[in-house]
């Protein structure tokens, strides 16, 4: 994915993996049937997925360098107390007003927050230009320790042997 958006506005990916969020959570509230509840849960589990990580690609090129694991660490503190609060809190608002009621508030905030992310984040911010091939191997970077992460799902005949750390 990292070669297919190089060469957006980084408001863009962000704000719209927020708005399909926001749309999916607000199929969820309108669904009839469980088939179409289900279908829209995936849906809505599938840009999930993407918001914390265009997240913390995007706060990596608008903060200082010497900020850049601060910035990270920001994006996921946030995903964690979304986790650690949003949970209970949706929990009391379903039971206050009905589970349609509380897909529709998370739907309706995940769009307020993209509008919000389009206004607030600076224009034009976007990465360097990749190819496929450079977005491939920035995507996938080779391990030299013991644990060999994503070179492990690589086929054998591309995998460097992994060095000892001792």
């Amino acid at each position: 994915m990292v070669w297919a958006t190089s060469m957006l506005d980084r408001r863009l990916p962000l704000a719209g993996t927020l708005t399909m969020l926001g749309l999916g959570h607000i199929a969820s509230a309108l669904s009839q049937g469980y088939a179409l509840l289900l279908a829209s849960r995936i849906l809505t589990m599938a840009f999930a997925a993407l918001v914390t990580p265009v997240a913390a690609s995007t706060v990596v090129l608008i903060v200082r360098p010497d900020e850049r694991a601060a910035g990270v660490a920001y994006v996921f503190t946030g995903f964690s107390l979304a986790v650690a609060l949003g949970l209970p809190l949706i929990t009391f608002l379903s039971r206050l007003a009905g589970w349609q009621a509380a897909f529709a508030m998370i739907g309706a905030a995940a769009l307020v927050i993209a509008v919000l992310l389009i206004a607030a984040l600076p224009a034009a911010v976007q990465a360097a230009a990749l190819g496929y091939a450079a977005g491939r191997a920035r995507a996938r970077p080779h391990c030299d320790t013991a644990v060999a992460g994503p070179d492990l799902l690589a086929p054998t005949h591309h995998r460097r042997p992994a060095k000892v750390v001792r």
